[in-house]
């Protein structure tokens, strides 16, 4: 009978595992509903919690626009307050403060501050002031955050994930001392095959290998505990970030939706993850364009330290200053790069985004896979079009999520009423997250143009100010505006009906 039982057990528990993504929902849906039920049976059976919960929506509402968060994101969190009060602010307790993540603060505050940061070089503070005194304060901001300019770096730009992960793969070839990665995603497929046979071979030789990759992002990619696997390889260390568990209050947000590539001493960062989607092995929404970039010289060491940050928050072998060995590189240009912290009290990568929109004086091109913007950001790229900067912005015409793809669409029409120009990439989908401005300035990374990237998750960007690759950046641009299909006002128009659920869901989007 003992023996059925384990049969039994482990077959529920192989099912639980096989299906995680629907066991998780499934399970946070049920405790959804019984939180809804034990609201309104308080409000049923106890006459008086009508006034005590108009004092507790006054509390927490006061308390939510109080803090120095965006404010459309704070508007989500008063109505739901308002609509639901008793399970609104119970709601707000467990995400809006971050509770649930209190654990993960904690960890990736005591690692960041335990991580001696580098700052920008006197002589890179003076060659901006000498010749591009109009982003010294860009740097200046980025710099008081932890994230330093530098100079003597060769930057490579790619166009796409296949030349990007064929960069990779040749690199992790050369490695003599340390292979550094940090994915969202991480699937098995062929592209993973190619790197974990280098990387094994490289582990054995006496390379030093550390993996992150988020649970989220990768939970119907990998198995549950693929981490561990990887770690039963010798030399090889993996963690796996902030793991998803089917419990309301362990937060299931605030997601590590950074990628990053260190080989030895050189870096690489993009929207492209593991899998072989990104790199065009798989066509599932035809061609997959993605943006790239390689950095070769000092600059690699701001990417290895941001690198280090996370890692030192999960895993007990720390990591130093002794592994930031990038070495000077004479080229021209500055680089920056830099990570947003959902738990910092500045939205870093909404900041720069917002000060280089109102900058931009001749064009500013930009690409994203979802662009939901708050109305700060679309009142300052309506500002940029009415003042004449070229403003142009490619999407994807083939979603990858029904949701944000609806809501893209949802801000076509006042943007475009005021000269701004959307383009569809028609080819396939377009995953880049890019944005170039006056050939002077540009940024390469994660971030996408919507609430859950700028404010919710961990992502990070390279900053160029006038390097030499931005010319081949707005090149590609032209490039790909010339093969993609511009958006009119009669195909952004929506119905009043369909403007008011565009609405709901932007609101629901903002709480997570």
């Amino acid at each position: 009978m003992k023996k059925k039982d384990n049969k039994t057990a482990k077959f529920f528990r192989k099912l639980v595992y096989s299906n995680r993504v629907v066991t998780v929902l499934c399970l946070l849906l049920l405790q959804l509903l019984y939180l809804a039920i034990f609201c309104f049976s308080i409000y049923k059976n106890n006459y008086y919690i009508n006034a005590i919960s108009v004092v507790l929506q006054l509390i927490f509402a006061l308390t939510i626009i109080s803090t120095e968060r965006n404010s459309a994101y704070k508007m989500g969190w008063v109505l739901l307050v308002f609509i639901l009060p008793i399970f609104g602010c119970l709601f707000y307790l467990i995400y809006g403060l971050n509770v649930s993540n209190k654990r993960l603060r904690n960890n990736i505050e005591t690692a960041f501050l335990q991580n001696d940061k580098m700052q920008t070089k006197l002589n890179v503070l003076q060659k901006l002031t000498n010749e591009q005194e109009f982003y010294k304060s860009f740097c200046d901001y980025l710099n008081k955050q932890g994230y330093p300019a530098f100079d003597n770096t060769n930057v490579n730009f790619f166009s796409s994930g296949e030349s990007l992960f064929d960069d990779v793969l040749q690199n992790l070839a050369l490695a003599q001392k340390q292979i550094f990665i940090e994915t969202f995603i991480l699937e098995e497929g062929l592209l993973w095959d190619k790197m974990l046979s280098i990387i094994q071979a490289k582990a054995q030789q006496g390379v030093q290998v550390k993996i992150i990759y988020d649970d989220m992002g990768s939970i119907a990619k990998v198995k549950k505990n693929y981490y561990k696997k990887l770690c039963e390889i010798n030399g090889v260390e993996c963690v796996k970030f902030n793991k998803v568990t089917p419990f309301l209050f362990k937060s299931i947000n605030n997601r590590d939706h950074r990628k990053i590539i260190v080989v030895d001493g050189v870096a690489y960062m993009g929207g492209a993850n593991i899998a072989d989607e990104y790199a065009n092995i798989k066509t599932k929404y035809g061609y997959w364009l993605d943006h790239g970039i390689k950095l070769c010289g000092e600059g690699a060491n701001g990417i290895i330290s941001m690198f280090i940050d996370i890692w030192n928050a999960f895993s007990q072998n720390k990591l130093d200053k002794t592994c930031l060995i990038a070495e000077q590189i004479n080229t021209g240009g500055i680089v920056q790069p830099f990570a947003t912290n959902p738990f910092n009290k500045t939205d870093i990568a909404y900041n720069v985004y917002l000060d280089i929109i109102n900058r931009a004086d001749r064009y500013l091109y930009i690409s994203t896979p979802y662009f939901i913007p708050d109305n700060t950001l679309i009142q300052a790229l309506k500002h940029a079009s009415q003042r004449g900067v070229d403003v142009r912005i490619l999407v994807p015409k083939i979603p990858d999520k029904k949701i944000p793809y609806r809501l893209t669409k949802a801000n076509f029409a006042p943007l475009i009423k005021e000269g701004v120009k959307f383009y569809y990439y028609t080819s396939g989908f377009n995953h880049a997250k890019t944005l170039i401005s006056d050939d002077q300035i540009a940024v390469v990374g994660t971030i996408n143009l919507d609430y859950v990237s700028m404010f919710l998750n961990f992502e990070c960007g390279v900053l160029l100010y006038k390097n030499t690759c931005l010319t081949e950046i707005a090149s590609h641009f032209t490039q790909v505006f010339n093969t993609s299909s511009l958006i009119g006002e009669q195909d952004a128009k929506r119905t009043l009906i369909g403007r008011f659920v565009d609405k709901v869901l932007v609101t629901i989007e903002m709480l997570f």
